[in-house]
């Protein structure tokens, strides 16, 4: 939940004399607010400060991508590995796993072979722990 955004605002054309930006942008979503598993019924915010001279259009196009990448909850799996034998993958690869159990449900979706880059990985000579995030 503390990683889903859904109104974004970006202040922006910053004013070096005045050591503030003078302008913002803001953007919702109302689709990740819902009282389903598929929302959380909170308008949840992110500022985000854009120092440098940005125009009203390309502040308004990076409010709207921090939105399409944070207006959802994230399937995040962390686990461990018995054996060294995923000990060859390193942060950004990408994993899918076989033979989910099919009521094994998280978010109200069921698994399938789902794609997961993998976030931390620790390694040990006898195995490894990983936490990996789903992608689409």
């Amino acid at each position: 939940m503390n990683t889903v955004r859904n109104d974004i605002t970006v202040n922006y054309n910053y004013d070096y004399g005045q050591d503030q930006n003078l302008s913002q942008v803001n953007t919702t979503d109302s689709t990740s607010q819902g009282t389903t598993v598929n929302g959380n019924n909170q308008a949840l915010k992110l500022v985000i400060d854009a120092d440098g001279t940005l125009d009203t259009t390309t502040a308004t196009q990076l409010a709207d991508a921090y939105k399409a990448i944070f207006k959802d909850r994230k399937i995040l799996l962390d686990f461990q590995c018995v054996r060294p034998l995923y000990n060859d993958l390193e942060i950004g690869d990408i994993i899918t796993f076989d033979n989910w159990d099919s009521n094994l449900k998280l978010y109200g979706a069921a698994f399938s072979s789902d794609n997961f880059i993998v976030q931390d990985i620790a390694k040990r000579p006898d195995g490894c722990s990983i936490k990996a995030i789903k992608v689409d």
